[in-house]
């Protein structure tokens, strides 16, 4: 990792320079489907992006697994950390 950071507006730009590199969904004269939608659906989507739409009621097995996903990245992430700061010990 690098010692010292770039500022967030830069990092914005390399970003989006390297994703408009990607290609233009609207001219993939490949695809027989739309990826254009209205600005109002763009704007609900990203209104609502961070929103948890599951019925826990309805589906209470998601509760169990949102519970083990978030022990299992809690593991992941910290085997990451030992091995980028090469702890003595391998146990997590």
């Amino acid at each position: 990792m690098p010692e010292n950071s770039i500022p967030k507006e830069a990092a914005f730009q390399i970003i989006n320079d390297e994703l408009m590199l990607d290609g233009n969904p609207r001219l993939n004269l490949a695809s027989f489907v739309t990826t254009w939608m209205e600005p109002e659906c763009d704007k609900l989507i990203m209104a609502s992006i961070n929103k948890n739409y599951v019925d826990m009621d309805e589906y209470p097995v998601t509760t169990e697994l949102q519970a083990s996903h978030q022990y299992l990245h809690t593991r992941y992430a910290a085997a990451i950390f030992i091995y980028l700061f090469s702890s003595p010990t391998q146990r997590f």
